[in-house]
């Protein structure tokens, strides 16, 4: 099954709550707002690839590096919603 990037960012939006950024905030401390949504990016895309593996096949930790060059345009796009979902919630 694969998914539009506009289906893929509905869910990441979704994906983006308080517990998350409580979360991202436990690992990178509050001081940097920056550090606080590459965390929360970093979270979502990690989720995003285990919950829907045929939607993001290679994105798990060890593989990130090939999963962004294989991604391209829509990764980071994807990417950039997630951000701007973290900014709107934090």
């Amino acid at each position: 099954m694969f998914l539009t990037l506009g289906e893929l960012s509905r869910i990441a939006r979704m994906m983006v709550n308080g517990p998350r950024l409580a979360g991202a905030r436990s690992k990178v401390g509050p001081s940097d707002p920056d550090a606080l949504l590459d965390e929360a990016v970093s979270d979502v895309m990690v989720d995003l690839s285990m919950a829907l593996p045929a939607a993001l096949p290679a994105a798990l930790p060890a593989a990130l590096p090939a999963a962004v060059a294989a991604l391209g345009e829509d990764e980071a796009r994807l990417q950039a919603v997630i951000r701007g979902a973290a900014r709107r919630a934090g």
